[in-house]
């Protein structure tokens, strides 16, 4: 895989690392110097002197949720963390199911969005009962040692091998919420998890976002039985699904998933929580003005918005803002910080 060294590789991860950043003076300084930067990492990697740097914390409480939230330096470890995981998501991609939606490109919270709402309106017999669980702590409750045991199954090639178990860690428990790399090993560690829902239960139908899952059946019977050997299967990868699990007929619920609510009968609505903060954001633009944080703030609502059956939403609230103009604020401002309410509305999602 020394491969991955080649200058478009490197480049092309520097991109990629930088993107929705560049305004950033340390970040803009490195592009002004692209060779030179470009260099640099290939000389870290190629010689194996790479070590991975200590990283910023953040503690945030989003949606009843607290999280410790990681930010690795932007050179080397940002850039290093994107060739890496560039080189390999060939091989995480080819044993990846279909409804492993969370930090996927092309599929995200929009993918999970279509495959639950497609599910519910054409096969509704397949969908009468819904089991939906969740992981318990589960970034902070993965075991390195399984997880690099894993990797190992899939990559040959020692040198990259070294590199991804510096990214992991020594033996322990937890890895970093908030790193690029750590997106792609969560998925890997569930690997397992989704090929034994499919092939081992006979779920036809099962969605996963990072550490929130969904599954369909035509009967509860088969779900009650499915969700005992599916805590009994993470409690074998060290595990732990939280108590608050729950089957039910669609029916006579709606599934609240990735921070819509789909009824049974096809439509769709967005989670309560998320249209309070919502609707404040747009009754603060008509008190305040569209200021460039609360543009932002608007089109991360907006995006949910369009997807759903929202009538009184888009016609009431929205209809009153004048989108382009919201754009054009944000294309005019410089760069800054992600919003909390921006956090909140990605966060809410889980």
């Amino acid at each position: 895989m020394r491969g991955m060294l080649a200058d478009a590789a490197v480049l092309s991860a520097i991109e990629s690392a930088a993107k929705g950043k560049r305004n950033k003076p340390t970040i803009a300084r490195r592009l002004s110097r692209l060779e030179d930067t470009a260099s640099q990492i290939k000389s870290l990697v190629s010689s194996g002197s790479f070590s991975p740097s200590p990283m910023q914390t953040m503690r945030i409480v989003e949606c009843g949720k607290e999280r410790i939230i990681s930010k690795p330096p932007f050179f080397p470890d940002q850039i290093i963390h994107w060739l890496v995981v560039d080189q390999l998501k060939p091989l995480l991609m080819r044993g990846m199911e279909k409804g492993v939606c969370g930090s996927v490109p092309g599929r995200g919270a929009e993918e999970a969005k279509r495959l639950v709402r497609g599910w519910i309106v054409h096969d509704r017999k397949g969908t009468k009962w819904c089991l939906k669980i969740d992981i318990h702590h589960y970034y902070q409750s993965i075991d390195r040692s399984v997880l690099f045991g894993k990797v190992g199954r899939l990559v040959k090639d020692p040198w990259m091998l070294s590199l991804v178990g510096k990214l992991i860690g020594g033996p322990g428990i937890g890895i970093p919420i908030g790193t690029y790399w750590s997106q792609w090993m969560a998925n890997l560690y569930l690997q397992s998890f989704d090929h034994f829902v499919h092939e081992g239960l006979k779920i036809a139908h099962e969605v996963r976002y990072v550490d929130d899952v969904v599954v369909f059946s035509p009967n509860r019977r088969q779900l009650m039985k499915a969700q005992k050997e599916m805590a009994a299967f993470l409690a074998k990868e060290g595990l732990e699904m939280k108590p608050s699990w729950s089957a039910f007929r669609t029916s006579e619920r709606d599934v609240d998933f990735v921070g819509i609510r789909f009824h049974g009968n096809g439509k769709t609505s967005i989670r309560k929580r998320i249209w309070r903060e919502a609707r404040r954001t747009v009754l603060r633009i008509g008190h305040h003005g569209l200021g460039a944080s609360r543009a932002r703030r608007l089109m991360s609502y907006n995006g949910w918005f369009q997807g759903t059956n929202n009538f009184v939403i888009k016609t009431k609230y929205l209809a009153k803002i004048d989108m382009r103009a919201a754009r054009r604020k944000i294309a005019e401002a410089p760069a800054r910080k992600q919003m909390p309410s921006e956090r909140r509305a990605k966060a809410c999602r889980n």
